[in-house]
């Protein structure tokens, strides 16, 4: 039988992977015949009969690709009643995720194959468990994945499986989010929920008890023991739509905790991008009549503090990055109708919160990294639109921030940094016009824009074909004209402001400003 060469070869150690794949790949050929030869009644196995040897073909299959781990029958694990210490649990989960990957990856491609033809004619409903690691597969390429038409033979098996949107979603429901992940996320407690997923009125100071370690294989099976989890997870929060959310929310949540307070950096980027796609299908009312705005800026505001030099700044990017898309998601579900208390809306109280607990003291602590700076002027630029006129309560902040990007000596060398900062000044314009003529902001925007062109000029004029160089100062220029036409609306001339900087072309610096606003005086800007 072919179940029983199956089950003899996934036996073998893992020194005989290759040869595991090739008997796979072998087999394909048979069970397309077998398949046929079943369909026509010609196998000599009766309807039950070839029922059973599917499902058992499919949990051979699903068994040999699963990313499932084992504690108890490993040497680096430890005894029976040690508990091993974070650091030690961490090693212990590198080891075993290495020999995982390496155990099945050879053969992760057929067998996945061998489901697929299994499934595509014969219509016998396998077992959840085995849907669970077809599910793990559909997440794009990345960890234990490996091969990108893997997610789409995932897709094809569920789809055969659970061919209706009521199949799928009864499997979502019953399955994925009560049978599998809430078991894996419950070993924790969240001190802002409930165990079963709600806001908690009056949150608990939880600590470590029983002298369990919080990061380990029996606080956190989902990250040491079940490797499909996060993918599954991610893949429940991608297909669940507006309304399934609305039933079913209290399931998502100590998952969506979980992972993005985790301790490693990697999972906890991947809780945050998973959080924010939640938030943006979670129906707004629920979210505000629930509470659970504060729960998940509680969770979220902690990542702002993954800052350089304690965290690396490639890191500390992704993270921050992750962590103000969540908040800034999370801000636009709130009212924007002013209290009548207090004349503010629940959405400027947060957005107001994000500048002064991450923008504002992040920019301040980590401004030598332009990596890092960029990330902060894209999510200032988005607060800003989102705030509007509002914003001018904080010019004081935001425009010394962009100049201080602008006018730097290097900064022609962060292309990108620039460019971006140059977008939040005309963002800050656009919005917050009424406050920027006259004393101090026009004639610091004025000298920042003319020592960032000159700063430009000079870097382009040793790299002539640098397509960064001509779009900034594309964009100095189109911020010039902004603020010319800002100005206007208090009756302030720009030519005239800036005729005393461009009077004398011997002087280097008003030969620049003069390159700059050369639109005032109806003549084009020297290209170098």
């Amino acid at each position: 039988m072919i179940e029983t060469a199956l089950a003899h070869q996934f036996r073998a150690p893992q020194k005989y992977q290759l040869l595991q794949k090739a008997i796979v790949v072998a087999l394909l050929p048979c069970l397309r015949a077998w398949k046929t030869r079943h369909l026509l009644g010609e196998d000599g196995q009766s309807k039950d009969e070839g029922s059973y040897a599917v499902v058992e073909l499919s949990r051979l299959l699903e068994k040999a690709i699963s990313p499932v781990v084992n504690y108890k029958d490993n040497q680096d694990s430890p005894e029976d009643g040690d508990m091993p210490s974070e650091e030690q649990e961490e090693g212990i989960r590198s080891i075993k995720y290495s020999h995982m990957v390496q155990r099945f990856r050879a053969v992760q491609s057929p067998c996945l194959r061998a489901l697929y033809e299994l499934s595509r004619d014969i219509k016998v409903k396998v077992d959840p468990d085995i849907l669970l690691t077809v599910v793990a597969f559909m997440d794009p390429p990345g960890d234990w994945k490996t091969e990108p038409e893997d997610a789409s033979l995932a897709a094809a098996i569920l789809d055969q499986q659970l061919p209706t949107p009521f199949e799928k979603k009864k499997f979502l429901a019953d399955v994925v989010l009560e049978r599998y992940l809430r078991p894996l996320f419950s070993k924790i407690k969240h001190p802002t929920i409930t165990a079963s997923g709600r806001k908690a009125e009056y949150p608990e100071n939880t600590s470590r008890g029983e002298g369990i370690p919080d990061d380990s294989h029996k606080t956190k099976p989902w990250k040491y023991v079940d490797f499909r989890a996060v993918a599954v997870f991610s893949w429940a929060v991608f297909v669940a739509d507006e309304q399934f959310i609305d039933q079913h929310w209290p399931s998502f949540m100590p998952g969506l905790l979980t992972l993005a307070t985790d301790t490693s950096k990697e999972i906890r980027r991947r809780g945050l991008q998973i959080l924010t796609q939640f938030i943006s299908k979670f129906p707004n009312k629920t979210l505000r009549d629930r509470g659970l705005s504060k729960v998940f800026e509680d969770a979220v505001f902690p990542t702002l503090s993954y800052l350089p030099t304690l965290t690396p700044e490639s890191e500390s990017v992704l993270l921050l990055d992750l962590a103000f898309d969540a908040l800034i998601s999370l801000a636009g579900k709130q009212k924007q109708q002013p209290s009548p208390a207090t004349g503010i809306s629940e959405q400027k109280k947060a957005l107001d919160k994000i500048l002064r607990e991450g923008v504002f003291p992040a920019y301040a602590h980590a401004k030598s990294h332009m990596l890092l700076v960029r990330v902060l002027c894209l999510k200032l630029g988005s607060i800003v639109s989102m705030m509007g006129v509002h914003a001018v309560k904080y010019l004081q902040d935001i425009i010394p921030i962009l100049l201080e990007v602008i006018a730097e000596d290097f900064a022609p060398l962060v292309p990108e940094t620039l460019s971006v900062a140059l977008d939040v000044l005309d963002a800050v314009l656009t919005n917050c016009w009424p406050m920027i003529p006259g004393i101090p902001w026009q004639d610091k925007i004025i000298a920042a824009l003319v020592i960032c062109w000159e700063n430009v000029v000079r870097e382009h004029d040793n790299d002539s074909g640098n397509e960064d160089f001509i779009q900034i100062k594309q964009k100095l220029v189109h911020s010039a004209r902004g603020l010319e036409a800002v100005l206007k609306t208090a009756g302030i001339s720009l030519a005239i402001v800036v005729s005393p900087m461009v009077a004398n072309p011997a002087d280097a610096r008003q030969l620049y400003a003069a390159g700059l606003f050369s639109f005032l005086f109806n003549a084009p800007p020297p290209l170098g």
